[in-house]
């Protein structure tokens, strides 16, 4: 009976021998014949005692996956090598391609075994910091097998999900444009400060390691022994190292033992604002209490109908809104800020009311009391949405919005009506390094988002900025 062949398709990982896995070294260990790129072959050379080495150059990976498939066919346990992992763009892919054109049978043909490796996203971003703590892709810029618009098309769909990117395949000395355009297409959505990593022949002799920004990323060498890693909008640089924050800071007080929230509080619903149950749950209130909303809005506006009734409509709801402002505030600035907030509820002609909530200028966080003020007022008619900017927008009767935005205001927060203001968005590391008198890698505004308003903006940005003497990462949006 004709012994039965194996393939053996192995990452090796990003080349230093520490970092094979146990289980790779046993599959070279139990292989007759180890096949590779060549320079592949030369990096784990030290591991191999009795195997036959079959290795070829640059374009052969068909030929090679051939080779392995016919000679696993005859009987041999047979290894296919790939740094990294073979199964990202490596040769697990191909082997298998190559296999069912020849009618392979997983019950009945040679055995198949893909021994993973660490791949270059992960050993890059080992020595670049925690650059990928949060949602990441890989791309290949490499158009020699696809189509150049498949791979815009995904660079520009990851740009404007905010994902981080580790670009593979990045520039060859033929393929030179390519990373240029992916940069182009990246500038769109996101600021030219954001942080980059360039990693080139990462735990390899001549290894090297850069971290730059999307602008001047093209100022240093890539190539094809080059990782490209590209931050997301909350990646920060701290002692030269790139760093993308979880999230843990709108929960936790990373700078304290003691936290707001409780362990069983802090998976629930109410916790996580932003959370798809917590849109449903808003959403089906919403729909549900319609009716009520409606009752309770006619109730409340009998109640002060008497005391309403010698003052004309427009001085009644003035009276009233400023009331409120002095029974929930008693800072002259506050004030302030609730009349001029009120002015805009008032010329408003909606029968509901939409408020921007932000937290403190400077911070991304809301504490524990703040939360449960923004769930009282949303209650069971209002919503309460959270934004992937880091904000949340209530929505409710018009009637109560002079009372929340007061209650909002005193509660430290800040508090406008959609379109007021430009936008100010701090990293997620801004606030902890300005506690620790840390200087962040936050940049200035960038003046191609100003549309036209560039010197409105500066000055606008300006003062914010002097005022809070605090590092900001600025992101620019409507007037």
């Amino acid at each position: 009976m004709k012994r039965q062949g194996k393939l053996l398709i192995i990452g090796f990982g990003p080349g230093a021998l520490e970092h094979i896995t146990g289980r790779a070294l046993a599959a070279l260990d139990e292989s007759e014949a180890v096949i590779g790129y060549t320079t592949y072959v030369d990096l784990i050379r030290p591991l191999l005692r009795h195997q036959e080495i079959v290795g070829t150059g640059m374009t052969e990976e068909v030929s090679r996956a051939q080779e392995a498939v016919r000679r696993a066919e005859e009987g041999q346990s047979i290894a296919v090598i790939s740094s990294g992992d073979a199964g990202v763009y490596g040769m697990a892919g191909l082997v298998y391609e190559v296999l069912i054109e020849r009618g392979w049978s997983r019950s009945e043909g040679v055995q198949v075994e893909v021994i993973p490796g660490i791949s270059a996203i992960q050993s890059c971003s080992s020595l670049l910091g925690a650059p990928i703590m949060h949602d990441s892709c890989t791309i290949s810029l490499s158009d020699h097998l696809t189509p150049w618009e498949s791979i815009a098309a995904r660079v520009e769909a990851a740009g404007a999900a905010d994902f981080v990117i580790a670009f593979y395949n990045p520039r060859s000395g033929r393929r030179t444009r390519q990373i240029e355009e992916a940069r182009t297409i990246l500038l769109r959505y996101r600021d030219p400060a954001t942080p980059v990593g360039i990693v080139k022949s990462a735990y390899r002799d001549r290894q090297q390691t850069v971290v730059t920004t999307l602008q001047e990323m093209l100022e240093h060498e890539i190539g094809m022994l080059s990782t490209v890693v590209v931050g997301n909008s909350a990646t920060v640089v701290y002692e030269d190292l790139m760093i993308t924050p979880r999230g843990y800071e709108r929960k936790y007080n990373l700078g304290s033992q003691a936290q707001t929230l409780k362990p069983h509080e802090r998976l629930r619903t109410a916790a996580e604002p932003w959370s798809l149950a917590a849109a449903e749950s808003g959403q089906a209130e919403g729909a549900a209490g319609a009716g009520a909303a409606q009752a309770v809005d006619a109730g409340r506006e009998a109640a002060v109908a008497g005391r309403e009734a010698a003052v004309s409509g427009r001085e009644a709801e003035s009276v009233r809104m400023e009331e409120a402002a002095a029974q929930s505030l008693a800072a002259a600035p506050q004030v302030e800020r609730l009349r001029s907030l009120s002015g805009r509820l008032k010329a408003s002609t909606d029968s509901s009311f939409e408020l921007e909530i932000a937290p403190a200028t400077g911070s991304r966080s809301f504490n524990g009391d703040q939360m449960k003020l923004l769930a009282e007022l949303a209650g069971s008619d209002g919503q309460l949405v959270y934004t992937k900017d880091g904000y949340f927008l209530l929505r409710g009767s018009r009637s109560e919005g002079a009372e929340s935005g007061a209650r909002l205001l005193e509660a430290g927060l800040n508090v406008s009506t959609p379109g007021d203001y430009v936008k100010v968005k701090t990293c997620g590391f801004c606030e902890p390094a300005q506690k620790r008198g840390v200087k962040c890698c936050c940049p200035a505004p960038h003046p191609a988002a100003w549309n036209g308003c560039a010197q409105r903006a500066a000055h606008q940005c300006s003062r914010l900025r002097d005022g809070l003497q605090a590092p900001l990462c600025w992101m620019i949006s409507d007037w």
